[in-house]
């Protein structure tokens, strides 16, 4: 399945590519959609133990004023080898930015950041 990743042209000239969550049917999404907004904040978590995808990191929204945690997803497959390796190097942090221009959940990176670990990480 081919995901689609849009590229955004901040304000002050930065750009940043949103990247989509995938899975919500079998996360917990739903448990917390009305508290994620545009901006807040979602973690990467890499885990090991996923049938469908050795490299898989979930997403979660953790809300600790309301002491709330969920897997609202994952990141697509595609792009897991690459964002695990700017994760593991302290590239890329842990918590990243919501971004829902059209009500669906997506989180940003930085544009260069992505594109260099993508050619990293396929050998080009």
């Amino acid at each position: 399945m081919a995901i689609s990743i849009h590229l955004l042209t901040e304000p002050d000239g930065s750009t940043h590519y949103m990247i989509p969550v995938v899975g919500l049917p079998y996360a917990d999404y739903d448990q917390v959609a009305d508290r994620i907004r545009d901006g807040g904040l979602l973690q990467l978590k890499p885990v090991d133990d996923n049938p469908h995808d050795p490299r898989a990191i979930e997403v979660w929204f953790v809300d600790d004023g309301a002491q709330m945690k969920a897997r609202v997803g994952f990141i697509p497959k595609d792009l897991t080898h690459a964002i695990r390796v700017a994760l593991l190097v302290g590239a890329l942090p842990s918590e990243v930015t919501v971004v829902m221009p059209t009500g669906r959940l997506n989180f940003r990176v930085e544009a260069d950041l992505l594109e260099a670990f993508l050619g990293v990480t396929s050998g080009g």
